[in-house]
């Protein structure tokens, strides 16, 4: 029995480190290819260079692309192992819509008050989000469905209130659009920082209770007779992925479903663990965004599409599966 337990682990282990192996291959033609093609055409290698215009904005946009899918994946495989919920991630149940708002809101008083309003603004209607999201779920006894439909809900009327905004201050409707859709396409320096603070958040968080997080999968009763505050750690993950949503929606704007996509693929292929989906998700998270960002870029040329909409277009459909294979149970 103990050498057949032995022999499972070990498999584990070997199929992790293949997927890791893999992953990174995988990265370094996906940076290649994007630092190479683009809405303005390919650049050719002799002007890979930080004084070429086109390379760094190219740069900055893979390394922010990079740090922000990271970021997103791993937020998901959160927020998915500690409400027991398959269907959600940031986007959908509305942490992203919210802080998108915050980020357009602060930007109006701005003007009155500085520009380091934003992200300030942009964290508390994050946060604001995810408590009445949570609050109508927990009324609804945080059923998959409910949750899921409550962050559908709240993420669509604040959606339609940035547009609103938008709409109404015309300062703000060129950048506005595509930041409320999602793009890479204003990546700079800051966005780069963003996006890596987002990433290094969660990252944090994620190694410091990856052990607590772990035993409240394996049962809510266990977790507590164990020692570990469940309510607390549920709370205290809830206001740091809060936090890291509303960096990379400062950077990137509210790209979805990379959260709901990247954590199953994860764990199909590694298991439900949360430290090995975690490597896991930090690798093909980017490898996915990359691989968007570049269709989307390249799909329109000259013109380029936000990579939200792209992500959009992927994701929809895998939700509507997960939708109906959770309804069917």
């Amino acid at each position: 029995m103990l050498s057949s337990v032995e022999d499972y682990v070990e498999k584990k282990r070997k199929r992790l480190k293949l997927l890791i192996l893999t992953a990174l291959f995988s990265l370094v033609p996906v940076f290649w290819l994007s630092l190479y093609l683009g809405s303005s055409g390919p650049l050719p290698m002799w002007r890979w260079h930080l004084d070429d215009p086109i390379f760094q904005l190219r740069i900055y946009r893979t390394l922010t692309a990079f740090f922000s899918a990271a970021s997103l994946a791993l937020n998901g495989l959160l927020l998915q192992n500690l409400l027991a919920n398959p269907l959600i991630d940031s986007s959908i149940l509305g942490i992203s819509s919210g802080s998108t708002l915050g980020m357009l809101t602060g930007y109006i008083i701005s003007a009155k008050l500085g520009l380091y309003i934003a992200p300030i603004v942009s964290l508390i209607f994050s946060l604001a989000t995810m408590m009445l999201v949570y609050g109508l779920s927990k009324m609804g006894g945080f059923r998959i469905l409910v949750v899921a439909l409550s962050g559908v809900m709240v993420s669509t009327m604040l959606t339609s209130i940035s547009y609103l905004l938008i709409l109404v201050n015309p300062a703000i409707s060129k950048g506005g659009v595509a930041l409320v859709l999602g793009s890479l396409g204003y990546s700079d320096t800051w966005s780069v920082y963003l996006s890596l603070a987002s990433f290094s958040v969660v990252a944090g968080h994620q190694m410091l209770r990856v052990g607590n997080i772990r035993k409240i999968l394996l049962g809510e009763d266990l977790a507590r007779a164990s020692g570990i505050n469940v309510e607390r750690i549920r709370k205290e993950s809830l206001i740091v992925s809060s936090l890291s949503i509303s960096l990379v929606t400062l950077s990137v704007g509210p790209i979805g479903f990379i959260g709901l996509i990247i954590p199953h693929i994860s764990r199909i292929a590694v298991g439900g663990d949360p430290g090995a989906c975690s490597i896991t998700s930090t690798l093909w998270g980017p490898v996915l965004l990359i691989c968007a960002d570049i269709v989307s870029r390249v799909a329109f040329m000259p013109s380029e599409l936000p990579v939200g909409i792209t992500m959009s277009i992927i994701g929809a459909p895998f939700f509507l599966f997960l939708l109906i294979k959770s309804m069917r149970r």
